[in-house]
């Protein structure tokens, strides 16, 4: 099965504090995922999850929209870690304040 490589969720029941109904999210291909019929979501939290693909529909971005949308995660990223360096103590990324920045989990498409 071929996965796409953004998805919206359509329903979030039984997962409401990972998943937002209406919300694009980025798939991860992961073909054992493939193989127990789930797909691999950065959800909520940042991570990747196994979800039930019925929770979503696939869709297909332009590549220059979802190469706008790396390139924002990317900045988003650098501050994150240039903030943390600028103050001398080795801290995790504040995913708060990344998503806050306008992070969204998205990557170019070929």
């Amino acid at each position: 099965m071929t996965q796409p490589k953004f998805v919206i969720c359509t329903d979030n029941k039984d997962y409401e504090v990972s998943l937002e109904v209406r919300k694009l999210y980025q798939v991860v291909p992961d073909p054992a995922a493939d193989r127990v019929n789930q797909i691999r979501v950065i959800d909520e939290t940042g991570e990747d999850y196994l979800y039930p693909p019925h929770l979503f529909v696939p869709i297909d971005l332009p590549a220059a929209v979802a190469a706008q949308q790396a390139q924002e995660y990317v900045d988003a990223l650098r501050q994150a870690l240039l903030q943390g360096e600028s103050s001398g103590e080795s801290r995790p990324l504040d995913m708060a304040s990344i998503k806050e920045s306008g992070w969204k989990r998205m990557t170019p498409t070929e």
